[in-house]
Protein backbone atom coordinates (compact mmCIF):
# COMPACT_ATOMS: atom_id res chain seq x y z
CA UNK A 1 0.00 0.00 0.00
CA UNK A 2 2.58 2.51 1.22
CA UNK A 3 4.56 1.86 -2.53
CA UNK A 4 1.38 2.55 -4.32
CA UNK A 5 0.86 5.46 -1.99
CA UNK A 6 4.42 6.92 -3.08
CA UNK A 7 4.13 5.89 -6.88
CA UNK A 8 7.35 3.83 -6.34
CA UNK A 9 6.59 1.20 -9.33
CA UNK A 10 10.40 -0.15 -8.39
CA UNK A 11 9.28 -1.05 -5.39
CA UNK A 12 6.11 -2.16 -6.03
CA UNK A 13 7.90 -4.78 -8.72
CA UNK A 14 10.44 -5.91 -6.03
CA UNK A 15 7.79 -6.92 -3.74
CA UNK A 16 6.13 -9.09 -6.79
CA UNK A 17 9.38 -10.84 -7.19
CA UNK A 18 9.47 -11.45 -3.61
CA UNK A 19 6.48 -13.33 -3.91
CA UNK A 20 4.10 -10.24 -1.76
CA UNK A 21 0.57 -11.14 -2.45
CA UNK A 22 -0.21 -8.49 -4.86
CA UNK A 23 -3.90 -8.28 -3.75
CA UNK A 24 -3.04 -7.73 -0.13
CA UNK A 25 -5.30 -4.70 1.24
CA UNK A 26 -4.12 -2.01 3.54
CA UNK A 27 -4.89 -1.22 7.22
CA UNK A 28 -8.40 0.44 5.87
CA UNK A 29 -9.21 -2.12 3.94
CA UNK A 30 -8.23 -0.90 0.39
CA UNK A 31 -7.08 -3.16 -2.10
CA UNK A 32 -3.69 -1.66 -4.21
CA UNK A 33 -5.53 -1.07 -7.42
CA UNK A 34 -8.37 0.94 -5.58
CA UNK A 35 -5.78 3.19 -4.13
CA UNK A 36 -4.29 3.29 -7.60
CA UNK A 37 -7.48 4.61 -9.26
CA UNK A 38 -8.22 7.06 -6.75
CA UNK A 39 -5.52 8.73 -6.48
CA UNK A 40 -5.16 8.48 -10.73
CA UNK A 41 -1.81 6.61 -11.09
CA UNK A 42 -2.99 4.84 -14.04
CA UNK A 43 1.24 3.54 -14.74
CA UNK A 44 0.87 1.56 -11.42
CA UNK A 45 -2.44 0.65 -12.12
CA UNK A 46 -1.30 -1.17 -15.43
CA UNK A 47 2.05 -2.44 -13.81
CA UNK A 48 -0.59 -3.69 -10.71
CA UNK A 49 -2.81 -5.44 -13.17
CA UNK A 50 -0.05 -7.01 -15.39
CA UNK A 51 1.29 -8.39 -12.18
CA UNK A 52 -2.16 -10.34 -11.65
CA UNK A 53 -4.32 -7.82 -9.49
CA UNK A 54 -7.85 -8.80 -9.81
CA UNK A 55 -9.54 -5.54 -11.58
CA UNK A 56 -12.87 -6.30 -9.87
CA UNK A 57 -11.52 -6.33 -6.19
CA UNK A 58 -13.31 -4.03 -3.77
CA UNK A 59 -13.19 -2.42 -0.43
CA UNK A 60 -15.02 -2.42 2.42
CA UNK A 61 -17.80 -0.54 0.78
CA UNK A 62 -18.07 -3.21 -2.42
CA UNK A 63 -16.07 0.19 -4.46
CA UNK A 64 -14.38 -1.48 -7.10
CA UNK A 65 -11.51 0.56 -9.10
CA UNK A 66 -13.71 1.48 -12.04
CA UNK A 67 -16.48 2.82 -9.78
CA UNK A 68 -13.63 5.18 -8.09
CA UNK A 69 -12.12 6.14 -11.35
CA UNK A 70 -15.76 6.74 -13.41
CA UNK A 71 -16.73 9.03 -10.23
CA UNK A 72 -13.25 10.92 -11.09
CA UNK A 73 -14.31 11.14 -14.79
CA UNK A 74 -10.43 9.57 -15.60
CA UNK A 75 -10.88 8.37 -19.00
CA UNK A 76 -7.09 6.23 -19.13
CA UNK A 77 -7.47 4.29 -16.03
CA UNK A 78 -11.54 3.51 -16.98
CA UNK A 79 -10.19 2.36 -20.58
CA UNK A 80 -7.39 0.40 -19.01
CA UNK A 81 -9.89 -1.54 -16.67
CA UNK A 82 -12.44 -2.23 -18.84
CA UNK A 83 -10.03 -3.26 -21.28
CA UNK A 84 -8.49 -5.38 -18.67
CA UNK A 85 -11.87 -7.40 -17.61
CA UNK A 86 -13.28 -4.74 -15.13
CA UNK A 87 -17.47 -5.65 -14.58
CA UNK A 88 -19.36 -2.43 -15.21
CA UNK A 89 -22.05 -4.08 -13.58
CA UNK A 90 -21.16 -5.12 -9.73
CA UNK A 91 -22.66 -2.67 -7.44
CA UNK A 92 -21.39 -1.07 -3.80
CA UNK A 93 -22.97 -1.26 -0.93
CA UNK A 94 -25.64 1.15 -1.34
CA UNK A 95 -26.58 -0.77 -4.83
CA UNK A 96 -24.60 2.03 -6.89
CA UNK A 97 -22.34 0.77 -9.99
CA UNK A 98 -19.76 2.49 -11.81
CA UNK A 99 -22.21 4.25 -14.16
CA UNK A 100 -23.95 6.04 -11.23
CA UNK A 101 -20.47 7.17 -10.36
CA UNK A 102 -19.75 8.30 -13.56
CA UNK A 103 -23.30 10.65 -13.69
CA UNK A 104 -22.89 11.85 -9.49
CA UNK A 105 -19.28 12.90 -10.85
CA UNK A 106 -20.02 14.45 -13.93
CA UNK A 107 -17.95 12.28 -15.59
CA UNK A 108 -17.73 13.12 -19.15
CA UNK A 109 -20.52 12.17 -21.46
CA UNK A 110 -18.68 9.35 -23.44
CA UNK A 111 -17.24 7.63 -20.36
CA UNK A 112 -20.80 7.08 -19.50
CA UNK A 113 -21.57 5.42 -23.11
CA UNK A 114 -18.81 3.26 -22.75
CA UNK A 115 -19.13 2.06 -19.45
CA UNK A 116 -23.14 1.19 -20.18
CA UNK A 117 -22.08 -0.42 -23.52
CA UNK A 118 -20.01 -2.77 -21.59
CA UNK A 119 -23.10 -2.84 -18.88
CA UNK A 120 -25.29 -4.59 -22.27
CA UNK A 121 -22.90 -7.00 -23.38
CA UNK A 122 -22.39 -8.49 -19.51
CA UNK A 123 -25.97 -8.76 -18.50
CA UNK A 124 -28.40 -9.16 -21.98
CA UNK A 125 -29.54 -12.85 -22.19
CA UNK A 126 -30.17 -13.37 -25.69
CA UNK A 127 -28.98 -13.29 -28.95
CA UNK A 128 -30.28 -11.35 -32.07
CA UNK A 129 -29.32 -12.09 -35.15
CA UNK A 130 -30.72 -8.26 -36.57
CA UNK A 131 -32.06 -9.64 -39.50
CA UNK A 132 -33.57 -7.22 -42.10
CA UNK A 133 -35.21 -7.37 -45.29
CA UNK A 134 -33.16 -5.85 -47.24
CA UNK A 135 -29.23 -5.10 -47.19
CA UNK A 136 -28.05 -1.63 -46.14
CA UNK A 137 -24.55 -1.85 -46.47
CA UNK A 138 -21.39 -1.15 -48.42
CA UNK A 139 -18.82 -3.76 -49.70
CA UNK A 140 -15.18 -2.59 -49.10
CA UNK A 141 -12.43 -4.38 -50.42
CA UNK A 142 -8.66 -4.62 -48.41
CA UNK A 143 -5.76 -6.49 -49.76
CA UNK A 144 -3.52 -7.56 -46.74
CA UNK A 145 -0.27 -9.30 -45.81
CA UNK A 146 0.38 -10.86 -42.84
CA UNK A 147 3.17 -13.11 -41.00
CA UNK A 148 0.42 -14.40 -39.10
CA UNK A 149 0.30 -18.13 -38.39
CA UNK A 150 -3.19 -19.42 -39.96
CA UNK A 151 -5.52 -20.14 -36.95
CA UNK A 152 -6.81 -23.58 -36.40
CA UNK A 153 -9.97 -24.65 -37.88
CA UNK A 154 -12.51 -27.47 -38.56
CA UNK A 155 -14.11 -25.14 -41.02
CA UNK A 156 -13.47 -24.42 -44.22
CA UNK A 157 -13.82 -20.50 -43.91
CA UNK A 158 -14.06 -17.83 -43.05
CA UNK A 159 -9.61 -18.12 -42.48
CA UNK A 160 -8.09 -16.72 -39.77
CA UNK A 161 -5.10 -15.71 -37.91
CA UNK A 162 -3.28 -15.85 -34.60
CA UNK A 163 -1.25 -13.79 -32.67
CA UNK A 164 2.24 -16.19 -33.09
CA UNK A 165 4.51 -15.18 -35.93
CA UNK A 166 4.75 -17.97 -38.83
CA UNK A 167 8.09 -17.68 -39.14
CA UNK A 168 9.86 -16.41 -42.17
CA UNK A 169 6.42 -16.67 -44.54
CA UNK A 170 3.94 -14.08 -45.42
CA UNK A 171 0.55 -14.92 -45.98
CA UNK A 172 -1.20 -12.45 -49.67
CA UNK A 173 -4.98 -12.27 -49.64
CA UNK A 174 -8.06 -9.99 -50.09
CA UNK A 175 -10.86 -9.10 -47.17
CA UNK A 176 -14.38 -8.49 -47.50
CA UNK A 177 -15.73 -5.97 -45.11
CA UNK A 178 -19.12 -4.63 -44.69
CA UNK A 179 -19.68 -0.67 -43.73
CA UNK A 180 -23.23 -0.44 -42.97
CA UNK A 181 -24.73 2.65 -44.18
CA UNK A 182 -25.91 3.93 -41.03
CA UNK A 183 -22.44 4.08 -40.68
CA UNK A 184 -21.10 7.14 -38.76
CA UNK A 185 -17.58 8.47 -39.39
CA UNK A 186 -14.79 7.46 -37.01
CA UNK A 187 -16.90 4.81 -35.75
CA UNK A 188 -15.40 1.24 -35.63
CA UNK A 189 -19.33 -0.03 -35.52
CA UNK A 190 -19.24 -3.67 -33.38
CA UNK A 191 -21.68 -5.73 -31.83
CA UNK A 192 -21.96 -6.30 -27.86
CA UNK A 193 -19.80 -8.49 -26.83
CA UNK A 194 -23.30 -11.22 -26.43
CA UNK A 195 -25.22 -9.95 -29.65
CA UNK A 196 -25.11 -10.92 -33.02
CA UNK A 197 -23.16 -8.87 -35.40
CA UNK A 198 -25.21 -6.94 -38.27
CA UNK A 199 -23.96 -5.84 -41.43
CA UNK A 200 -26.67 -3.11 -41.79
CA UNK A 201 -25.33 -2.07 -38.01
CA UNK A 202 -21.51 -2.84 -38.06
CA UNK A 203 -18.70 -3.04 -39.63
CA UNK A 204 -17.82 -6.80 -40.46
CA UNK A 205 -15.11 -9.23 -41.97
CA UNK A 206 -17.39 -10.60 -44.08
CA UNK A 207 -14.42 -12.95 -46.34
CA UNK A 208 -11.01 -13.20 -46.40
CA UNK A 209 -9.71 -15.33 -49.44
CA UNK A 210 -5.74 -16.10 -49.16
CA UNK A 211 -4.21 -15.96 -52.79
CA UNK A 212 -0.44 -16.86 -53.61
CA UNK A 213 2.01 -13.79 -53.34
CA UNK A 214 1.89 -13.79 -57.71
CA UNK A 215 -2.13 -14.28 -57.69
CA UNK A 216 -2.18 -11.26 -55.18
CA UNK A 217 0.16 -8.45 -57.27
CA UNK A 218 -1.73 -9.38 -60.16
CA UNK A 219 -5.01 -9.45 -58.65
CA UNK A 220 -4.25 -5.70 -57.70
CA UNK A 221 -2.41 -4.71 -61.11
CA UNK A 222 -5.69 -5.93 -63.05
CA UNK A 223 -8.53 -4.54 -60.73
CA UNK A 224 -7.08 -1.55 -60.12
CA UNK A 225 -6.86 1.83 -62.51
CA UNK A 226 -5.85 4.30 -59.75
CA UNK A 227 -1.70 4.15 -59.15
CA UNK A 228 -2.56 5.25 -55.89
CA UNK A 229 -1.76 2.63 -53.06
CA UNK A 230 -2.51 2.89 -49.23
CA UNK A 231 -0.78 1.08 -46.54
CA UNK A 232 -2.01 0.25 -42.72
CA UNK A 233 -0.16 -0.72 -40.16
CA UNK A 234 -1.93 -1.12 -37.10
CA UNK A 235 -0.71 -1.07 -33.66
CA UNK A 236 -0.30 -3.34 -30.44
CA UNK A 237 -3.19 -4.70 -29.03
CA UNK A 238 -5.12 -5.11 -32.64
CA UNK A 239 -6.33 -8.63 -34.19
CA UNK A 240 -6.53 -9.55 -37.58
CA UNK A 241 -10.36 -9.11 -37.46
CA UNK A 242 -9.99 -5.74 -35.99
CA UNK A 243 -7.21 -4.89 -38.40
CA UNK A 244 -9.17 -5.72 -41.86
CA UNK A 245 -12.39 -3.84 -40.26
CA UNK A 246 -9.86 -0.98 -39.38
CA UNK A 247 -8.42 -0.66 -42.59
CA UNK A 248 -11.66 -0.32 -44.38
CA UNK A 249 -13.48 1.99 -41.89
CA UNK A 250 -9.94 4.21 -42.68
CA UNK A 251 -10.72 3.84 -46.28
CA UNK A 252 -13.89 4.43 -47.06
CA UNK A 253 -14.20 7.60 -44.47
CA UNK A 254 -11.11 9.20 -45.70
CA UNK A 255 -12.96 8.61 -49.15
CA UNK A 256 -9.78 6.87 -50.54
CA UNK A 257 -9.85 6.34 -54.26
CA UNK A 258 -6.88 4.25 -54.89
CA UNK A 259 -6.02 0.41 -53.64
CA UNK A 260 -5.85 0.14 -49.54
CA UNK A 261 -3.62 -2.18 -48.55
CA UNK A 262 -2.55 -3.70 -44.83
CA UNK A 263 0.10 -5.45 -43.11
CA UNK A 264 -0.89 -7.45 -40.47
CA UNK A 265 1.79 -8.10 -37.78
CA UNK A 266 1.07 -10.76 -34.88
CA UNK A 267 -0.11 -8.77 -32.21
CA UNK A 268 -1.96 -10.86 -29.64
CA UNK A 269 -5.22 -8.39 -29.46
CA UNK A 270 -4.80 -8.00 -25.70
CA UNK A 271 -3.86 -4.86 -23.81
CA UNK A 272 -1.63 -7.11 -21.11
CA UNK A 273 0.56 -8.75 -23.69
CA UNK A 274 2.62 -5.56 -24.97
CA UNK A 275 5.74 -7.37 -23.39
CA UNK A 276 4.66 -10.11 -26.34
CA UNK A 277 3.64 -7.46 -28.61
CA UNK A 278 6.89 -5.87 -28.93
CA UNK A 279 8.86 -9.09 -29.38
CA UNK A 280 6.67 -9.94 -32.42
CA UNK A 281 7.15 -6.82 -34.00
CA UNK A 282 10.47 -6.40 -33.44
CA UNK A 283 10.13 -10.01 -35.74
CA UNK A 284 8.80 -8.73 -38.22
CA UNK A 285 10.75 -6.14 -39.62
CA UNK A 286 11.94 -8.27 -42.22
CA UNK A 287 8.93 -8.98 -43.67
CA UNK A 288 7.12 -5.42 -42.98
CA UNK A 289 10.49 -4.29 -45.40
CA UNK A 290 10.11 -7.35 -47.76
CA UNK A 291 6.21 -6.89 -48.47
CA UNK A 292 6.73 -2.83 -49.11
CA UNK A 293 9.77 -3.53 -51.67
CA UNK A 294 7.20 -5.64 -53.16
CA UNK A 295 4.55 -3.40 -52.85
CA UNK A 296 6.93 -0.58 -55.18
CA UNK A 297 8.60 -3.67 -57.50
CA UNK A 298 5.69 -5.18 -58.05
CA UNK A 299 2.74 -2.46 -58.24
CA UNK A 300 4.70 0.55 -59.79
CA UNK A 301 2.08 2.69 -58.18
CA UNK A 302 2.52 6.78 -59.23
CA UNK A 303 2.17 7.56 -55.12
CA UNK A 304 2.21 5.06 -52.08
CA UNK A 305 0.66 6.61 -48.99
CA UNK A 306 1.32 4.85 -45.57
CA UNK A 307 -0.82 5.35 -42.28
CA UNK A 308 1.00 3.45 -38.79
CA UNK A 309 0.15 3.87 -35.68
CA UNK A 310 1.79 2.98 -32.00
CA UNK A 311 4.11 -0.13 -32.43
CA UNK A 312 3.71 -0.49 -36.00
CA UNK A 313 5.57 2.85 -36.34
CA UNK A 314 8.34 0.96 -34.55
CA UNK A 315 8.45 -2.11 -37.29
CA UNK A 316 7.90 0.47 -40.25
CA UNK A 317 10.43 3.17 -39.13
CA UNK A 318 13.23 0.21 -38.40
CA UNK A 319 11.95 -1.13 -42.04
CA UNK A 320 12.30 2.40 -43.59
CA UNK A 321 15.65 2.45 -42.26
CA UNK A 322 17.31 -0.69 -44.09
CA UNK A 323 15.15 0.72 -47.21
CA UNK A 324 16.81 3.77 -47.00
CA UNK A 325 20.19 1.67 -47.77
CA UNK A 326 18.82 0.60 -51.06
CA UNK A 327 16.29 2.88 -52.38
CA UNK A 328 18.13 6.50 -51.65
CA UNK A 329 21.17 4.99 -53.72
CA UNK A 330 19.04 4.52 -57.06
CA UNK A 331 16.61 7.30 -56.81
CA UNK A 332 16.92 11.42 -55.79
CA UNK A 333 13.33 11.43 -55.57
CA UNK A 334 11.29 10.25 -52.59
CA UNK A 335 9.74 6.83 -52.56
CA UNK A 336 7.13 7.49 -50.70
CA UNK A 337 4.34 10.40 -50.83
CA UNK A 338 2.98 10.81 -47.85
CA UNK A 339 4.26 9.01 -44.34
CA UNK A 340 1.80 9.52 -41.27
CA UNK A 341 2.54 8.40 -37.89
CA UNK A 342 0.13 8.43 -35.33
CA UNK A 343 1.11 7.66 -31.59
CA UNK A 344 4.22 6.28 -32.66
CA UNK A 345 5.42 4.05 -30.11
CA UNK A 346 9.38 4.94 -29.99
CA UNK A 347 11.69 6.15 -28.23
CA UNK A 348 11.64 9.67 -28.55
CA UNK A 349 15.34 10.61 -28.17
CA UNK A 350 15.90 7.56 -30.76
CA UNK A 351 13.14 8.82 -33.35
CA UNK A 352 14.53 12.42 -33.05
CA UNK A 353 18.51 11.29 -33.61
CA UNK A 354 18.23 8.46 -35.40
CA UNK A 355 15.22 7.83 -37.49
CA UNK A 356 13.33 11.08 -38.00
CA UNK A 357 16.91 12.28 -40.37
CA UNK A 358 16.36 9.05 -42.56
CA UNK A 359 12.60 9.03 -43.35
CA UNK A 360 12.46 12.72 -43.90
CA UNK A 361 14.36 11.71 -46.91
CA UNK A 362 12.56 9.11 -48.04
CA UNK A 363 8.93 10.76 -48.19
CA UNK A 364 7.04 13.80 -49.48
CA UNK A 365 5.57 14.92 -46.10
CA UNK A 366 5.93 13.11 -42.79
CA UNK A 367 3.32 13.77 -40.73
CA UNK A 368 3.71 12.66 -36.61
CA UNK A 369 0.30 12.63 -34.88
CA UNK A 370 1.08 12.97 -31.13
CA UNK A 371 -1.56 13.12 -27.82
CA UNK A 372 -1.14 13.75 -24.01
CA UNK A 373 -4.08 11.93 -23.73
CA UNK A 374 -2.87 8.26 -24.98
CA UNK A 375 -4.05 5.92 -22.99
CA UNK A 376 -1.39 3.16 -24.25
CA UNK A 377 1.68 5.66 -24.12
CA UNK A 378 0.85 4.62 -20.12
CA UNK A 379 1.61 1.13 -20.59
CA UNK A 380 4.24 2.01 -23.15
CA UNK A 381 5.93 3.75 -20.73
CA UNK A 382 6.35 1.25 -17.96
CA UNK A 383 7.43 -1.19 -20.06
CA UNK A 384 10.14 1.05 -21.28
CA UNK A 385 11.78 2.41 -18.36
CA UNK A 386 9.98 5.21 -18.22
CA UNK A 387 11.25 6.62 -21.27
CA UNK A 388 8.99 9.40 -23.18
CA UNK A 389 7.99 7.83 -26.58
CA UNK A 390 7.21 10.32 -29.67
CA UNK A 391 3.63 9.82 -29.73
CA UNK A 392 3.78 11.52 -26.12
CA UNK A 393 3.40 15.26 -26.51
CA UNK A 394 3.46 15.74 -22.29
CA UNK A 395 5.65 17.54 -21.49
CA UNK A 396 5.83 19.00 -24.88
CA UNK A 397 5.03 18.23 -28.52
CA UNK A 398 8.22 16.63 -30.37
CA UNK A 399 9.50 18.67 -33.61
CA UNK A 400 11.80 16.78 -34.79
CA UNK A 401 13.50 18.65 -38.52
CA UNK A 402 11.92 17.99 -41.31
CA UNK A 403 8.17 16.17 -39.67
CA UNK A 404 5.02 18.14 -39.23
CA UNK A 405 4.17 17.14 -35.83
CA UNK A 406 0.32 18.05 -34.75
CA UNK A 407 -0.46 17.68 -31.26
CA UNK A 408 -4.15 16.22 -30.82
CA UNK A 409 -4.38 16.72 -26.99
CA UNK A 410 -7.04 19.14 -27.35
CA UNK A 411 -8.81 17.41 -30.03
CA UNK A 412 -8.73 13.64 -28.42
CA UNK A 413 -10.53 14.31 -25.26
CA UNK A 414 -12.74 10.97 -25.43
CA UNK A 415 -12.36 7.63 -24.80
CA UNK A 416 -11.29 6.97 -28.01
CA UNK A 417 -7.74 6.97 -26.79
CA UNK A 418 -5.39 5.34 -28.53
CA UNK A 419 -7.05 4.88 -31.97
CA UNK A 420 -7.67 8.77 -32.46
CA UNK A 421 -6.08 8.77 -36.19
CA UNK A 422 -9.45 6.40 -37.12
CA UNK A 423 -11.41 7.35 -34.34
CA UNK A 424 -11.85 10.92 -34.12
CA UNK A 425 -13.76 12.91 -37.49
CA UNK A 426 -11.29 15.98 -37.18
CA UNK A 427 -8.30 13.99 -37.01
CA UNK A 428 -10.00 11.78 -39.95
CA UNK A 429 -10.62 15.32 -41.76
CA UNK A 430 -6.64 16.21 -41.02
CA UNK A 431 -5.50 12.88 -42.40
CA UNK A 432 -7.72 13.47 -45.18
CA UNK A 433 -6.10 16.75 -46.45
CA UNK A 434 -2.82 15.07 -45.65
CA UNK A 435 -3.10 12.88 -48.44
CA UNK A 436 -4.59 15.75 -50.81
CA UNK A 437 -1.00 17.24 -50.40
CA UNK A 438 -2.40 20.30 -48.07
CA UNK A 439 0.64 21.69 -46.50
CA UNK A 440 0.41 22.04 -42.37
CA UNK A 441 -0.32 26.14 -42.65
CA UNK A 442 -3.45 24.93 -44.72
CA UNK A 443 -5.22 22.84 -42.62
CA UNK A 444 -6.76 23.78 -39.18
CA UNK A 445 -7.40 21.60 -36.57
Amino acid sequence: SAAVQNNDSAKIEALVKLGVKIDTLDDKGVPPLVRAADLGMSDVLFQLIAAGADVNLADKHMRTPLMIAAGKGDTAIVVLLLEAGADPTRKDESGRDAISYAKSGNAPEDIKTKLLEYSEGRTKKVRTRGETEAKKYIPVSVYYATNRKVKPSLKPSPIDYTGEPDSDRIHFGVCEVSIPEVHESGELESPSMLSWADPNKHIILQRVTELGKKEFFSTINKNSENKEILIFIHGYNVSFNKAARRTAQLAYDLKFEGVPLFFSWPSNGNILKYASDAEHIQQSIPAISSFIMDVIDRLKPERIHIIAHSMGTYGLTKALSKLSETYLNKRKSPIFNQLVLAAPDIDADVFQKEIAPKITKMAKRVSLYSSSKDVAMTVSRYFNNKRRRAGDSDPETLTPKGIDAIDVSSVDSSLVGHSYYGSNTSIISDIKMVLSQKRLDERKL
